[in-house]
């Protein structure tokens, strides 16, 4: 009579660990889909950040030029100024 229990028992068992088995392996499954979904994810967003710096590149550098011309007009005016207080100490 026990004999008949321990074999139910170890079939029973037997039932459960290989229905274990196989939601562990959806569970890792899905664990891969999602880190495959989230390296893309990441990567994605760097390459948009990548191409953004492309297009904007030219734009910033004409904004610094800009910026680069306005300091030595900004010098130039200062060379005027001092131009005209040497010829007030000249008179």
């Amino acid at each position: 009579m026990e004999n008949s229990n321990d074999k139910a028992f170890f079939q029973e068992l037997y039932r459960l660990t290989e229905e274990n088995n196989v939601i562990l392996k959806k569970m890792r499954r899905g664990q891969k889909l999602s880190q495959i979904v989230q390296f893309g994810y990441i990567f994605f967003f760097v390459i948009l950040g990548a191409g953004s710096l492309y297009f904007i590149k030219p734009y910033m550098e004409q904004i610094f030029g800009m910026y680069g011309g306005g300091d030595s007009s900004i010098g130039g005016i200062q060379t005027l100024i001092d131009s005209y207080s040497s010829l007030q100490d000249l008179q």
